[in-house]
């Protein structure tokens, strides 16, 4: 459980992902899509896997989900669906994702409850998960 709010974290991943990245950024944008499922959601899922020549993370809630608007300016600085929030912290998370050749987006399958955000990150080495694809 999470704090306050009661959330449960389940973490379905290896022990290390083979990426070359800043540890302590690519930690950074994790904390801040962790936070925000917290935030929006009782239970949260982060799921890593590698799959071909990328490391893909997801990390997906239960919360109310997001609008079209909202998906539409995720990631625009100082955009927010927060009362406090600064809207830094989505356009700060996919800076640090780019500059390491990943990507990060909003990825909510049409119809499901909550949001689900994807880290992709080029491996630097091969390492297969027996086919999976998520």
């Amino acid at each position: 459980m999470i704090g306050d709010r009661g959330a449960q974290v389940v973490v379905d991943a290896p022990p290390a992902l083979p990426v070359e990245c800043d540890a302590h950024k690519l930690e950074g944008v994790l904390v801040n899509l962790i936070k925000n499922a917290v935030e929006a959601g009782t239970h949260v899922r982060v799921r890593a896997v590698t799959y071909e020549d990328e490391a893909i993370i997801d990390v997906a809630d239960d919360g109310p989900g997001l609008s079209a608007e909202a998906r539409q300016h995720l990631f625009e600085p100082f955009f927010t669906t927060k009362p406090n929030g600064t809207g830094l912290g989505l356009p700060t998370s996919r800076r640090y994702v780019e500059a390491h050749g990943g990507t990060l987006q909003e990825v909510t399958p049409a119809g499901d409850r909550g949001s689900r955000f994807r880290v992709r990150l080029p491996v630097h080495a091969p390492a297969g998960n027996g086919g999976f694809r998520p």
